[in-house]
């Protein structure tokens, strides 16, 4: 019997989180049975099963996704030998952001997780670890900053991530629910609020 190639493999994968996303975004978390999701990526229940086996699996899959990208998106910046000022930092997510949402409508679904995450287990896992992530971007970032002399050496990085890390719920909240966010007047805001004052801010 020949052997299934990792490429197929991952086709299929991507296949069957592709048709779950268009069932979430339609229809919402509670409201999507595996029965949809088979049917919407027309394969059988023993194929969609043999990648994941439950709605939650299929969701933080797809949203771990997301946060992968991101997370991406923040590497490119921290391997730079000259990281930009923190209000460039927050454009870019946000861009990142709007073309996850223009092209995956992942937003909507980051607000679904959330709410689900005050009742269910895994959720509340994968919540909790996204965010111990994000926490994690910025605390490295102030830590370049503060190597660099444009943040006070005197005080924990993590205390300034833990601020800057609500940022990016309050984004994908507003994105999902108010609509578009302007890049350029979110890097505005942050440099007329002077978050955090002194050379930080171009």
């Amino acid at each position: 019997m020949p052997r299934v190639s990792e490429e197929h493999l991952e086709s299929r994968r991507q296949q069957i989180l592709e048709a779950a996303r268009r069932c979430f975004v339609r229809n919402g978390f509670h409201e999507t049975s595996m029965h949809d999701v088979f049917a919407e990526s027309q394969l059988s229940a023993g194929a969609v099963y043999r990648y994941f086996s439950s709605k939650d699996e299929l969701i933080t899959a797809i949203a771990s996704t997301g946060v992968s990208q991101l997370e991406l998106a923040f590497e490119t910046v921290l391997a730079d030998d000259d990281p930009p000022p923190l209000d460039r930092v927050l454009e870019l997510l946000l861009e990142q952001v709007r073309r996850l949402e223009a092209e995956r409508q992942l937003c909507a679904l980051a607000v679904q997780i959330w709410a689900e995450a005050g009742r269910n287990p895994t959720m509340r896992a994968w919540f909790d670890g996204t965010m111990a992530r994000v926490r994690g971007w910025f605390a490295r970032l102030i830590e370049i900053y503060q190597q660099r002399g444009l943040v006070e050496s005197g005080h924990r990085p993590q205390d300034a991530a833990l601020v800057l890390g609500t940022l990016l719920p309050g984004i994908l909240v507003q994105v999902a629910l108010l609509g578009d966010i302007d890049p350029q007047a979110f890097a505005n805001g942050v440099r007329l609020l002077g978050i955090p004052a002194g050379p930080l801010i171009s």
